[in-house]
């Protein structure tokens, strides 16, 4: 038996078909009959573009909004070429969202288009949008962290700055707010704010001797006037933290160095000097 009808009756078919569904929709009314009809010629392929107009001026007038993400569904499916794709499925996924109510297909359907162009604005955006109105904190951070490859450089900085912000803030992930602050700083060495983020999280995950080396690393960045704090910071975590007196007391003496006679300093470095039975550097301190 064959799969289908021949093309040599593919004029007779279409006709009859046309016909039965123009006489279900303007003579008895019946649209259910007149939509199978068209689309008994849509899946035999004849007329197929005037077969789905004529079945979306139906579903629309009949406010048929599931029939109509089917038919959208399926002519996404047949487009030609990439381009026209992305466009069907654009229209479906606002059909989703304004018609439907329905955000999880439309997240999946602008994430089809993300598949075909990865670098899409639009759906990007629109994505952002239904997890941030959610809430969706994990997969708002999944999908910026997966977009960040696709953006210039720029734009790679702006995510990820978002992206330190929800791992810190909604997520309480600080190991991944750590890589999105040195990420930023790969990008934007000496950035005063991804070092401050950075800072913060190494000090909520318990790294202090990783800390210890980004105070120093900061402070070499910053002027003469903001180093001092940073570098004490540094030392005193080094000294009574880590229990590294050997190691904190070139720190100590930075810090002295920009600010001669700072009482801190001084306290340390003698406590420091005596423990480790420095006699002539713990009289030079002395003497100061």
């Amino acid at each position: 038996a064959a799969a289908g009808p021949s093309m040599a009756h593919e004029p007779k078919i279409s006709y009859w078909l046309q016909e039965v569904a123009a006489v279900a929709e303007r003579n008895l009314g019946d649209v259910d009959r007149a939509i199978g009809a068209w689309r008994k010629l849509e899946d035999l392929g004849f007329g197929v573009d005037q077969a789905r107009e004529t079945q979306k001026r139906l579903l629309l007038r009949e406010k048929r909004w599931e029939g109509l993400a089917q038919l959208l569904a399926r002519e996404a499916e047949a487009a030609p070429d990439v381009g026209k794709r992305i466009e069907v499925l654009r229209r479906l996924a606002r059909h989703y969202q304004e018609k439907l109510a329905a955000n999880e297909k439309a997240v999946e359907t602008y994430r089809l288009i993300l598949s075909l162009e990865p670098a899409d604005e639009a759906a990007f955006r629109a994505v952002v949008d239904v997890f941030e109105a959610e809430h969706n904190w994990p997969a708002l951070a999944e999908l910026l962290r997966s977009h960040v490859a696709v953006v210039a450089p720029t734009e790679q900085v702006t995510l990820l700055r978002r992206l330190a912000g929800l791992y810190a803030e909604q997520l309480a992930r600080p190991q991944d707010a750590t890589w999105a602050a040195q990420e930023i700083l790969r990008r934007v060495p000496g950035d005063k704010d991804a070092y401050f983020r950075l800072e913060d999280n190494l000090e909520a995950a318990g790294e202090l001797p990783r800390l210890a080396d980004v105070l120093v690393e900061h402070a070499a960045t910053v002027p003469p006037a903001d180093r001092s704090a940073l570098l004490a910071r540094a030392a005193r975590i080094t000294q009574d933290d880590l229990e590294q007196p050997a190691v904190a007391a070139p720190l100590w003496e930075q810090v002295l160095a920009l600010s001669p006679y700072d009482p801190a300093s001084l306290f340390a470095l003698a406590k420091i000097y005596t423990e480790l039975g420095r006699a002539a550097d713990l009289a030079r301190i002395l003497e100061l």
